[in-house]
């Protein structure tokens, strides 16, 4: 999993993502489960600006993620594992 930390996806939130999905997952940003199969990245903008803030999940770009719909993404991410 993937979460952009450009200008756009900054100040759209991605902090507040960042920190949602990390309490979720039980991983900071940079770590990973193998057991869970699951990496937490944090990158710099990959030029979806109009979609900030944008998360990458199995390599699948999901846009204007909200803190609300980040534990329907952990669940079907642990789903498909």
């Amino acid at each position: 999993m993937t979460i952009f930390q450009g200008t756009a996806c900054h100040v759209r939130g991605a902090r507040e993502l960042t920190a949602e999905f990390s309490r979720l997952l039980g991983l900071k940003p940079g770590g990973e489960d193998p057991e869970k199969g699951v990496a937490l990245r944090a990158v710099n903008c990959l030029g979806c600006c109009a979609l900030a803030p944008v998360v990458v999940v199995d390599g699948e770009y999901q846009g204007r993620v909200q803190p609300d719909m980040v534990s329907e993404i952990v669940k079907k991410l642990t789903e498909r594992k």
